[in-house]
């Protein structure tokens, strides 16, 4: 029997020195493996627990004394085989956890009205569903020209906005939109966008400047703050 094999699979030195002599014995006394492996009967004791566990060793009394032993070698298939089911129905969270650990995160900052445009760029440029959450008449006033084009392609595109504002600002709507209003307390003195896997944080004292963070699970975060407030607001 090849140590060095079994002990890829998992097993130890000990037991497989315990394993190995119970095969050659037969049946035997804790005295008897203790002669054959040249192993301290304590020692010993503990490695039978654990060969036992691992489905390798029975245990009879036979006139009153305990006696070990070795079940068939085709066992190990059998165990390493149980492993591997157990591996297997973990293997789906595992890979959930490495997933997670890998998801990349790319933050990058814009700034001026250039940096604002980038974003409808972006927005167009991801063919999505988008939310908005905060001043939009902000937006208007600083991208007045670039908006309305914007717009349009929005329309032609068949893209669906969903904007959460100021219930005292008056902005421009589109026939894919849906627009319901918040009190001003209820909105932070920024805005954001949502679109895809990304959030645009924009800040709107001079200079202007927007911060894009392009990571999924941060945009399902903000997504689901959105949609809280979207069910409390009025249409």
């Amino acid at each position: 029997m090849n140590k060095e094999t079994l002990k890829q699979i998992g097993f130890l030195d000990g037991e497989i020195e315990v394993y190995k002599s119970l095969l050659r014995l037969g049946p035997s006394l804790v005295s008897k493996i203790h002669q054959e492996a040249g192993l301290h009967r304590t020692h010993i004791y503990d490695l039978l627990e654990k060969l036992k566990e691992k489905g390798l060793v029975s245990v009879f009394i036979q006139s009153g004394k305990k006696h070990f032993k070795a079940v068939n070698p085709s066992r190990i298939l059998s165990y390493i085989d149980e492993r591997k089911s157990v591996v297997k129905e973990f293997l789906p969270e595992l890979e959930k956890i490495m997933k997670a650990d890998k998801e990349e995160t790319s933050v990058e900052l814009f700034k001026g009205k250039e940096g604002l445009k980038t974003v409808l760029q972006e927005v167009l440029k991801v063919k999505k569903d988008y939310s908005v959450m905060g001043s939009i008449k902000q937006f208007e006033n600083i991208l007045e020209f670039a908006l309305p084009s914007f717009l349009k392609q929005i329309e032609k595109l068949k893209i669906k906005e969903r904007i959460l504002s100021d219930k005292k600002e008056k902005i421009k709507k589109i026939k894919t939109g849906r627009y319901k209003y918040l009190d001003y307390g209820y909105l932070f003195p920024s805005s954001f966008w949502i679109y895809g896997n990304k959030v645009a944080i924009f800040v709107w004292h001079l200079p202007y400047f927007v911060i894009v963070i392009d990571n999924k699970s941060v945009a399902e975060t903000y997504q689901n703050y959105f949609e809280f407030f979207w069910r409390l607001a009025k249409g």
